[in-house]
């Protein structure tokens, strides 16, 4: 019990001095007093401990800035130097396949483009889908043709049909608007992605690409596309799981026809990125419906159609100068052995300061300038 006294001396008329004391209980205000210093001593803590959180915090955002500067450093490096030695390897395969080969190393040269090709597609796989985890991925808003795209998917796989014997359609509805503003090279990568990855399940029959038009909100539009094939098709169980990142259907099929598994993973994120949704339809034996939609914005007037030769005419009009800037040997060996082919004269430096000190003594016609090159770089030397 806690006890408050006050006690007062008083001097008395007959000269002696007295006491006068009163004492009252505090015990209730003392405790109270305690719970008080006690809750602010409590607040205190807290208060620091915030200001540690926060220190923290700061820290880790600081280092997770760092972590993703550093990622997306290594994805530029990365694309560049596991793409340039492909490129290398594909074009010298070319090379061989137009150098008058026998038959038994034509054959053989095929196999090696084919080995090539399914390599650069599993690292541009790989690529992409690291550039869309780091948040690089981007999504442009320019004019072009939807037929165009459409087009070119289908040359882009002309001789995968060919050779396997399939039935390639597209069809595009009349209401549908050809000239459109979005960003054709994602969705020529979308196309391309389900045309591929039906062409590898379909043995026999055939794949068609089929467009109609959505809802019109002002001059935004939607655009619904179906890549429809004959293939094996796949369990409605599957079809679910296959839009995550590494899945097939089951272990077998990455086997018998090979495949990272990200194909469409990629395709989810880049549709979902131009504000569409991507579903698949599909039964075992019966062949596979992808249906996805993207938004675009509609184009002032016709756009442009580009005219691109399957193979490279030959040179029958006059010789160039060309002068050709890369810092890879076998690249330079490649497009100087290509373009001399073509009857053009090619001058081939190292580096952009070479390029610059070229260009100084001697006029080109046409200057192919590598971007990422020691000493200077291609965007300086330009």
């Amino acid at each position: 019990v806690w006890m408050e006294s006050r006690a007062s001396v008083i001097a008395r008329e007959d000269g002696h001095f007295g006491v006068v004391a009163a004492a009252r209980d505090v015990t209730e205000r003392v405790l109270r007093e305690k719970e008080l210093q006690a809750t602010r001593d409590r607040l205190q803590e807290q208060a620091d401990q915030l200001a540690a959180l926060a220190r923290t915090l700061e820290e880790e955002r600081e280092r997770a800035e760092r972590a993703n500067t550093a990622k997306s450093q290594f994805l530029a490096m990365m694309s560049h130097e596991l793409r340039t030695p492909m490129t290398g390897v594909i074009g010298m395969a070319d090379l061989l396949m137009i150098s008058g080969l026998s038959g038994e190393q034509e054959g053989l040269t095929k196999l090696l483009l084919r080995s090539a090709r399914g390599l650069l597609d599993l690292l541009n796989d790989v690529l992409d889908f690291s550039k869309i985890e780091a948040n690089q991925l981007e999504i442009d808003s320019i004019p072009f043709a939807v037929s165009e795209v459409v087009r070119e998917v289908g040359d882009l796989y002309a001789t995968m049909f060919a050779d396997k014997g399939l039935a390639f359609t597209t069809e595009i509805a009349p209401d549908v608007r050809d000239s459109v503003c979005g960003d054709p090279k994602r969705l020529r990568q979308v196309l391309g992605n389900l045309v591929n990855n039906s062409a590898k399940f379909t043995s026999a029959g055939g794949i068609s690409i089929s467009i109609e038009m959505g809802a019109v909100e002002g001059d935004e539009m939607e655009l619904r596309f179906a890549v429809k094939d004959t293939g094996i098709g796949i369990a409605a169980e599957d079809a679910s799981r296959l839009f995550r990142p590494f899945v097939q259907a089951d272990l077998s099929t990455s086997r018998q026809y090979g495949g990272s598994g990200l194909g469409l993973a990629i395709c989810k994120r880049l549709v979902v990125a131009m504000g569409g949704d991507i579903t698949l339809e599909s039964e075992p034996g019966r062949g596979s419906t992808f249906r996805f939609t993207v938004k675009v914005l509609a184009a002032e007037g016709a756009v442009e159609r580009k005219v691109i030769a399957a193979e490279p005419a030959p040179a029958t009009g006059r010789i160039l100068d060309i002068l050709i800037a890369d810092d890879n040997e076998t690249t330079r060996y490649l497009l100087s052995a290509m373009l001399s082919r073509l009857g053009h004269r090619t001058t081939a430096v190292e580096d952009g300061q070479q390029a610059v000190g070229a260009a100084e003594t001697h006029h080109f016609d046409i200057v192919l300038m590598d971007m990422q090159m020691p000493v200077m770089d291609g965007a300086t030397a330009t």
